[in-house]
């Protein structure tokens, strides 16, 4: 499968990722080359803002938006990407940054964002290699 072939498999699961919540983040989608993750910022990305928090500064709310979708995807790369996985982070990655809408998180301690079974989950998983699609970088 050549690097236009990815593209067009990163291209369709992108469409069926947006058909079903338009605002996504990112998406993760394991390739014949590999893994491949990527995290979006824009139009309607950004009004999960004040969603996500509650900082004070619009940059700061913003850093902290980009840094939650792509430990998100992160999870999905480490945790459930690979065929035959045993965690679904949106079923059961403990909620928080695994839920598959940032604005369903419930925030009303630092522990509902990063929960403690999300750190679990991905504390277990880091020193677990998983391939990387390099294709689509120039």
């Amino acid at each position: 499968m050549g690097v236009s072939d990815e593209k067009s498999a990163f291209q369709k699961a992108a469409e069926q990722a947006k058909a079903v919540i338009p605002t996504h983040g990112g998406l993760t989608v394991n390739l014949k080359c590999g893994i491949l993750s990527e995290v979006y910022l824009e139009e309607g990305i950004l009004d999960l803002i004040d969603a996500v928090d509650l900082a004070d500064k619009e940059a700061d709310r913003t850093a902290r938006l980009l840094a939650y979708l792509i430990f998100h995807e992160w999870m999905h790369n480490k945790l459930d990407a690979l065929e035959g996985a045993s965690v679904d982070i949106h079923n059961s990655g403990g909620g928080g940054l695994a839920e598959i809408e940032l604005k369903n998180v419930q925030k009303t301690s630092p522990d509902d964002i990063l929960t403690k079974v999300n750190i679990k989950l991905m504390s277990a998983a880091l020193g677990k290699s998983r391939p990387q699609c390099t294709a689509r970088l120039t």
